[in-house]
């Protein structure tokens, strides 16, 4: 059977999480990179409820020209040629598991804080990459003999490894559970370690 996808569900979700992060970053004018833009409608409703802020969006999409601001194309190798330090925020609203393009901000952008849409089929398998990224020998991956649930019940613990060894040491997040799927919907944050004497 094949999983239908359904855009933007948990949009309130969505939406209050970045309004906050949009508050927390506390400046009149933001610029957002989207980078699984779609239709823009998250942006759109975030912009509703914060009309004091003035946001500017640019949008990545593999749609053709959907809109003047949304340029086409693999938003991992957009994101790559682009600075991504003259934005604000960063939005990963993604079908699955933004892994690869959270590597690319915290290379490119380490201070920028990222909003994630993490979607999970709950008997599907933990990203390679992923774990392979969190120590997890890649041999190990390729055994058919190790199954990928035992990776798969603790894939939030890997996901929060993750983060922290990409250096987001803060998270806001949400948990929904739809059907057959896990959906993480979350900003991440990097903060500076205070040292205590």
């Amino acid at each position: 059977m094949r999983h239908i996808y359904t855009e933007n569900s948990h949009l309130k979700t969505k939406v209050r999480l970045r309004t906050a992060a949009v508050l927390e970053i506390g400046k009149p004018k933001i610029h957002v990179l989207d980078a699984f833009a779609g239709q823009g409608l998250v942006w759109k409703a975030v912009q509703r409820e914060l009309p004091e802020v003035e946001i500017t969006t640019l949008g990545i999409e593999k749609k053709k020209y959907l809109a003047p601001d949304v340029i086409m194309g693999d938003n991992r190798k957009v994101m790559k040629g682009l600075d991504l330090t003259i934005f604000d925020l960063i939005d990963l609203d993604a079908f699955g598991c933004p892994w690869e393009q959270l590597a690319i901000c915290a290379e490119r952008a380490p201070e920028v804080p990222v909003a994630i849409t993490h979607i999970s089929i709950t008997l599907g398998p933990v990203p390679q990459g992923l774990l392979e990224l969190n120590g997890i020998p890649d041999e190990w991956c390729k055994i058919k003999e190790v199954p990928h649930a035992l990776f798969g019940r603790w894939r939030w613990w890997w996901w929060e490894q993750y983060c922290a060894r990409l250096g987001y040491n803060r998270s806001d997040y949400e948990l929904h559970l739809d059907k057959s799927a896990v959906k993480r919907y979350e900003v991440v944050w990097r903060e500076p370690v205070l040292d205590h004497p």
